[in-house]
């Protein structure tokens, strides 16, 4: 592979989907957020639940980051993280996290219920994941994996696409 400064996909950006996505980022129109939703509409005990779901994705995020910083390949250190709170056209995803081989994030469904989703594919600390999540993740609805036929052909692809202010070596 390569040598690279910040990732492997540096050089080869389609610059005109990373500009459809920066206007997308500073959009003037906002889409409803569910999240704001069910902080004021859900009931007490899926408030409790959400606030629960939400800070134990946050604890696991410090430790999954804490795994990657370790490890010796650089290219397997990229990152790609994202305050989807803060993105106007973005009404359910909360928070994105994706590496070259793990994904997970956090949203807010129609229902007002938090969950993740979680995809991985060859990621070196996957039965360690897994292990986090079923210590800290105990209802059946909060916890979603999905599967994409490459997860590796995605995340280069998320890499060539989005602004470099979210991509970063850890």
């Amino acid at each position: 592979m390569k040598d690279f400064t910040k990732h492997p996909q540096e050089n080869n950006k389609k610059l005109d989907q990373v500009e459809i996505n920066e206007q997308r980022w500073s959009s003037r129109k906002r889409h409803r957020k569910n999240y704001l939703v069910a902080e004021k509409k859900a009931m007490a005990s899926l408030k409790m639940q959400n606030g629960n779901v939400e800070a134990s994705y946050h604890q696991l995020l410090k430790r999954v980051v804490a795994l990657y910083s370790n490890l010796a390949n650089k290219a397997e250190r990229v990152v790609v993280e994202m305050n989807m709170k803060s993105h106007p056209l973005e009404s359910h995803r909360m928070h994105a996290f994706l590496t070259p081989s793990f994904a997970f994030h956090l949203e807010c469904d129609v229902l007002n219920r938090y969950k993740v989703e979680y995809c991985f594919e060859n990621c070196p600390f996957e039965e360690q994941i897994k292990q986090m999540f079923a210590r800290h993740f105990y209802n059946a609805h909060t916890l979603v994996e999905i599967k994409k036929p490459s997860y590796k052909a995605y995340f280069d692809e998320v890499l060539r696409v989005q602004p470099e202010r979210f991509i970063r070596l850890l």
